[in-house]
């Protein structure tokens, strides 16, 4: 073994002894860094694929009106997160021992989920009297559900 093997070799070896951890982070955590990663390049080049093929058609449907198309969704978005929001501040102060705050929060999370309910199933039938993108049908003769 020549010398400059014998020196690197104490150095590779004091870093990682055979522990559990050679990365010092856990394998569940580099899992799930590694599915996140993962997933964002996988949505990323999907939506690079979309933005190329609309881009390049010169017969791609027109989008939807900002209103009320736009200004629903993001109201139903809003809703849905902000219900997710106080369901976590209900298992937080669950875990605190506060049963008036679990109650609240999860009152308050099951009103905001609702508020998303009702948006959608008043928004989706004015969707489908639309003429939507792919679909072939002329505006106004969708089957509505």
């Amino acid at each position: 073994m020549s010398a400059e093997a014998q020196l690197a070799t104490p150095l590779a070896t004091a870093d990682w002894d055979g522990g559990t951890l050679p990365y010092r982070i856990g394998h569940k955590k580099l899992g799930m860094w590694l599915f996140i990663v993962s997933d964002a390049l996988t949505f990323t080049a999907l939506l690079m694929g979309y933005s190329y093929m609309r881009t390049s058609s010169d017969q791609w449907p027109t989008p939807f009106e900002f209103y009320p198309s736009i200004i629903f969704s993001s109201v139903m978005t809003l809703c849905l997160l902000s219900s997710s929001l106080t369901m976590v501040m209900a298992v937080q102060a669950s875990a605190k021992g506060k049963k008036g705050a679990v109650r609240a929060a999860t009152c308050i999370g099951t009103i905001r989920s609702d508020v998303f309910r009702i948006n959608r199933t008043a928004y989706v039938p004015r969707l489908y009297r639309r003429h939507l993108p792919g679909c072939g049908c002329i505006q106004g003769q969708a089957h509505v559900p």
